[in-house]
This record gives structure tokens, C-alpha cells and sequence, in this order.
């Protein structure tokens, strides 16, 4: 079970890599692209305003796709550990939430990450 949990884990983490590395940077390039392009407008123009919606909309998709990925394997997760991460969790709830996290240490990262990946789905 552990061998399984373990592969599932650096599964996630190679996607989200490869969302990061791939699609986000893809992204942010076109939208750099966007902005310079409508930099280059007149100030009052139809399409220069179209353009800046065009930016707008690349930004937009760039940031779904960042929490999107984010959730796949929150980095917070492997830097404090299950604390931190379920906090995060629980700012991004779409309710209130109130934590109580009686963990003293660090568990072993395969149970951190089903603690997590459970709250993240149940939520």
C-alpha cells in the first residue's frame, strides 16, 4: 500500500511539474506577447481594448491553471508539512472554516499526503 501511495504522490508531483514547466510558462509567454502588442496601440482604439481582453483572458486562464496544479501537490505541503497545508486548504474553502490540528511533528510524507488529498477532495 505504501508503494502505491508513494508512485500516486510522485505522479502528482511530475504533473504538476510538467503543467509548470509546459502550459503555465506557454501562458505567460503569449501573454507577455499580448501585452506588448497592445503597448504598441493607440490609446483609444476598439482593438486595443480587445487586445487588453485578450491579456486579461490569458492571465485568467494562467491563474485557473496555477491553482488548478496547485491542488494537484500543494508545495506547502513538502516545505511545512500537514499543518501548513491544510491551513491553506482551509483560506481557499469556499466557507468558513476553523482548524484544529492537533499534530505535533512531521508524519511520514505518505500520510501527509492522503490526509491532504482527502481534505482537498472533500472540500
Amino acid at each position: 500500500m505504501r508503494a502505491i501511495v508513494t508512485a500516486a504522490d510522485e505522479a502528482r508531483r511530475r504533473i504538476e511539474r510538467d503543467l509548470h514547466d509546459g502550459a503555465q510558462q506557454r501562458l505567460v509567454a503569449l501573454a507577455l506577447r499580448v501585452r506588448f502588442m497592445e503597448a504598441s496601440l493607440p490609446a483609444d482604439g476598439a482593438l486595443k481594448r480587445e487586445i487588453a481582453d485578450l491579456g486579461d483572458a490569458l492571465t485568467a486562464a494562467n491563474e485557473e491553471l496555477r491553482q488548478m496544479s496547485h491542488g494537484i501537490h500543494p508545495a506547502v505541503l513538502s516545505r511545512g508539512g500537514l499543518r501548513p497545508a491544510l491551513r491553506s486548504l482551509g483560506r481557499r474553502a469556499a466557507v468558513p472554516v476553523d482548524l484544529n490540528i492537533a499534530v505535533e511533528k512531521r508524519l511520514p510524507e505518505s500520510v501527509e499526503v492522503a490526509a491532504t488529498t482527502f481534505v482537498a477532495r472533500s472540500a
